[in-house]
């Protein structure tokens, strides 16, 4: 569960009048707090909208709904985030934010999915493409990418935690204010 992302959702102008798609509702503790006039919930367990997996959604969905804002933080592997990613950038409008791509931590960074799994391994992609990632300096990394968008093409299947923060080195990662400054100033 992210302890940011409704905050940074319900600081987008006009959010009242967005839809909101979440991937991974887990109890529904974020998905009760978005300001967004139509929400939906995609999970395989609690009481989502559609109880069903991220890969069934979007194969019976087939674009016919789509999206202002969609949250992803179903699946950790880093395999099924690409997925779920290039999914989503289907029918997102406005944005698309992700938990969990840069853990604070090693020990929450693991290869079988738990916690926060591990989706850092897409890290470098991002930045191989013409996107900008706007990165939390906590709550796991929860990372926010606005359009134009662009599929990711792969992850790197042997970097290790260790050598993700290496890379990442002196790349800005934001606060939650400076985030919601980002958030205010763009025209949505």
């Amino acid at each position: 569960m992210s302890r940011h992302i409704a905050e940074l959702v319900n600081a987008i102008p006009g959010v009242e009048e967005m839809s909101l798609l979440e991937l991974g509702t887990r109890e529904g503790l974020n998905f009760e707090r978005f300001a967004c006039k139509r929400k939906d919930s995609v999970d395989i367990r609690y009481d989502p909208t559609f109880r069903m997996t991220t890969d069934a959604f979007f194969e019976q969905n087939d674009g016919r709904l789509t999206y202002d804002i969609v949250f992803i933080d179903a699946d950790h592997h880093a395999a099924q985030v690409m997925k779920d990613f290039n999914n989503a950038i289907t029918i997102a409008k406005r944005a698309v934010f992700i938990h969990d791509l840069f853990p604070n931590r090693a020990g929450y960074a693991t290869e079988n999915g738990s916690q926060a799994g591990d989706g850092y391994r897409l890290m470098p992609e991002f930045f191989l493409q013409p996107m900008f990632p706007f990165v939390l300096n906590t709550d796991h990394g929860l990372t926010m990418i606005l359009p134009p968008f662009f599929p990711l093409l792969g992850y790197h299947k042997d970097l290790t935690y260790v050598e993700m923060v290496e890379w990442w080195g002196t790349r800005k990662r934001y606060s939650v204010e400076e985030m919601k400054e980002v958030i205010k100033r763009r025209k949505w």
